[in-house]
């Protein structure tokens, strides 16, 4: 269990919004999939599957899914911080054509996961729980 966190010594209010979103994507990409993989009794070709996550992991989904996180979920003032601090570090960056607005607030909730799987696993585990139960984690478009 240990070799899946950061060392004793990390702390998470000392790392960048980048580098909590960094480890908060990897987090929301493994918690996607093992959704994806476990939602279906028939086989699917892997690029089928990996459709399937696209569309829970592109920015503007996780946006859409900010926005409704922070309507229906109570987040502390330093969540909310967090939030920002991510936000604030992706917005218009590297980019490639996309939309800035949306890629910003989708670092902003990979940095909240980051933050949360660091510093409080029951925490993140309320918070990816609360994904889980609302909303449509299926394979029609978001």
């Amino acid at each position: 269990r240990d070799l899946l966190l950061p060392s004793a010594d990390c702390s998470p209010d000392q790392l960048s919004g980048a580098e909590l979103a960094y480890i908060g994507g990897a987090v929301y990409d493994i918690f996607i999939k093992c959704q994806k993989i476990g939602d279906s009794t028939k086989r699917r070709r892997h690029s089928d599957l990996q459709l399937e996550v696209d569309r829970f992991t592109c920015a503007t989904y996780k946006h859409q899914l900010l926005n409704r996180l922070q309507e229906g979920f109570e987040l502390t003032s330093k969540e909310s911080n967090i939030v920002t601090r991510g936000r604030n570090s992706g917005q218009g960056k590297n980019n490639r054509g996309k939309n800035p607005k949306a890629q910003g607030y989708s670092v902003g909730l990979n940095a909240l996961i980051g933050y949360s799987y660091i510093s409080d696993q029951d925490r993140c585990y309320e918070i990816l729980s609360w994904i889980a139960n609302n909303n449509k984690l299926d394979a029609r478009k978001p």
